[in-house]
């Protein structure tokens, strides 16, 4: 029986709505999908790029996965106040539900802006910036988009946003990846169901937005800006351009790829 490692969230809706019925679908948060994948107990799974460039997993399966060009609307990280980024706190709280996005903010404050922060890991997935009041906080997912909801006048940065002004390029997230000692013909027939499933979502964009959007926050007319216009499911030269620039970026990290 496939078992596939994927993410509670709306942008993974249409990867998944295509897959048949016997195929096994695990949910959990990036970073519990990087440990399944880690150790074998999941087949594939909707992997943080992150966690591919640190050597989890055996590749990519497929020409799908969560990516964006500017503005993403689900990875923010939210600062007590607008200004200049000389301006802002040097304490970071971090998602732990996070694993490329923490990545990701951490080549924007270090390399982008030449910042030196203290990183701490919130006790709860999405934190509420409320809670840290003289903090720089990071949220991902259906949560980072309550968490701007529920702060309406919160300066926030939109790292999908800060990726593609500084870079030109877009980002990507979440990719298919394979667990190590998956025999090759099973990768291809894994990556070929993977393919046709998302084609299939991707052909009922609309749909799923107005069936699957109210449940996770959204309604119907935002979840289909969301998925339509912030989300880049198709994974083209531009996206693994972007992918290239964000491992050569890390690289340049102390310990980011460790």
């Amino acid at each position: 029986m496939l078992t596939l490692g994927v993410v509670p969230y709306l942008n993974a809706v249409p990867l998944l709505y295509g897959l048949p019925p016997e195929v096994v679908k695990r949910p959990g948060d990036p970073s519990l999908l990087a440990l399944w994948l880690a150790a074998g107990s999941v087949d594939a799974a909707l992997l943080p790029v992150a966690e591919a460039l640190r050597g989890v997993g055996d590749g990519p399966l497929g020409r799908f996965g969560i990516a964006g060009e500017g503005p993403v609307d689900s990875v923010l990280a939210f600062l007590p106040r607008a200004g200049l980024p000389e301006t802002w706190p040097r304490r970071v709280v971090l998602d732990p539900a996070s694993r490329t996005s923490v990545a990701l903010l951490r080549v924007l404050l270090e390399r982008r802006h030449g910042l030196q922060p203290e990183y701490v890991v919130a006790a709860d997935l999405g934190p509420d910036p409320r809670a840290h009041p003289d903090a720089i906080v990071l949220a991902i997912g259906d949560r980072a988009m309550a968490r701007r909801r529920e702060c309406p006048t919160a300066a926030v940065l939109d790292l999908g946003a800060e990726w593609t002004a500084w870079t030109g390029l877009p980002f990507v997230y979440a990719r298919w990846t394979a667990r190590r000692g998956l025999p090759s013909s099973e990768r291809a027939t894994l990556a070929d169901l993977l393919d046709r499933a998302a084609e299939r979502g991707l052909a009922r964009l609309d749909l799923l937005a107005d069936a699957f959007g109210p449940a996770h926050g959204l309604a119907p007319e935002e979840a289909r800006r969301y998925l339509r216009t912030s989300i880049r499911f198709v994974l083209g030269a531009r996206e693994e351009a972007g992918l290239a620039r964000f491992a050569e970026e890390l690289s340049r990290l102390d310990g980011a790829l460790r």
